[in-house]
């Protein structure tokens, strides 16, 4: 999976967003729900809070943690 999108939303309600756009650019099909794509989900999301506080992102570390998912 070369390129990706993602979404990390915490309303309890709505799950995040994975999706793979070379083979899925209508973003159709959510790579999130398949559990054999959390660790890079989990990756991911280290990575974007990385990138938040390398730009004064200091806010993210009062947002709330995502809720883990069980499949």
């Amino acid at each position: 999976m070369d390129h990706t999108n993602t979404s990390v939303i915490s309303d309890e309600d709505i799950i995040e967003e994975l999706y793979d756009l070379n083979k899925d650019p209508e973003e159709l099909n959510n790579l999130a729900v398949n559990s054999q794509h959390h660790d890079l989900l989990r990756k991911l999301r280290v990575r974007t809070v990385e990138e938040m506080q390398k730009k004064d992102g200091d806010f993210v570390q009062y947002l709330p943690a995502p809720k883990e998912r069980h499949y």
